[in-house]
């Protein structure tokens, strides 16, 4: 439960104007809080505990949410631009009409967020960030940035990543089926055991990736740049074959 002083001061907080980058309190304890239409624009809501809360219509612009926990809360047409979630905790946390883009998640722990609901994810930025088994299925992730992040387990099935930035990403054991890669940088990316049935790798950056144990089903890869890129035996010569005739670009 909310520690009820935390909760007041917040609301407090909301009701003002005045402020600039205030920080209210160190680790405020609003676990299980229900807050509605709360302004929180600005504030400094750094290690605050929001675990099992439910924040809907919380306008949150420009917050410094550094370390915050928002483990398993339901986030519901809340705005997150502009605000430093550094190392923020979202793991198991369901967001709903969310609108990600141009938001900077970069190093949070989304481990199993629900993010089927999300409004907008094209363009935000992933950076180092853990999502590992997150559902991020049928999702547009156009340009969206996920370099150096842990997709492990992900479920990005018929997924729109034309342009992402997956570079150095961990997707082993991910579902990509039907996903759209198109033009999608995944150099030195780990997606051992992943499934790419049906998916479209063209005009992908495939260089120096780990492709061992991936399942390939009618994958196209019309384009795409291979170099040092690592394939299981069975695949290895499908692939060459494919250099050969001038399909895929660079070599094994």
């Amino acid at each position: 439960m909310a520690n009820d002083d935390d909760l007041k001061l917040v609301r407090l907080f909301a009701a003002r104007r005045d402020r600039l980058y205030e920080k209210l309190s160190g680790g405020l304890d609003l676990r299980g809080a229900r807050l509605f239409q709360v302004d929180l624009m600005n504030a400094d809501l750094s290690s605050a505990d929001f675990a099992g809360a439910n924040l809907s219509h919380v306008r949150l612009h420009h917050t410094t949410l550094n370390e915050a926990n928002f483990e398993g809360a339901r986030l519901e047409f809340v705005h997150f631009e502009g605000a430093d979630l550094d190392g923020a905790n979202f793991s198991d946390a369901t967001f709903i009409g969310v609108d990600f883009s141009g938001s900077d998640f970069s190093g949070s722990n989304l481990t199993k967020a629900n993010l089927a609901e999300a409004l907008n994810l094209k363009h935000a930025a992933f950076y180092d960030a853990i999502l590992a088994g997150a559902d991020l299925s049928g999702r547009d992730l156009e340009g969206t940035n996920f370099e150096c992040a842990d997709l492990s387990d992900c479920d990005l099935s018929d997924a729109n990543l034309r342009g992402a930035n997956l570079d150095e990403a961990a997707l082993k054991g991910a579902n990509l089926t039907d996903a759209d890669l198109t033009g999608a940088s995944l150099s030195d990316t780990n997606l051992s055991g992943a499934d790419l049935s049906y998916a479209i790798l063209r005009e992908a950056d495939l260089r120096r990736a780990n492709f061992t144990g991936v399942k390939f089903e009618s994958t196209k890869f019309d384009g795409a740049k291979v170099g040092d890129t690592v394939f299981d035996a069975d695949m290895a010569p499908r692939i060459q074959a494919l250099i050969d005739h001038d399909v895929v670009k660079g070599y094994l």
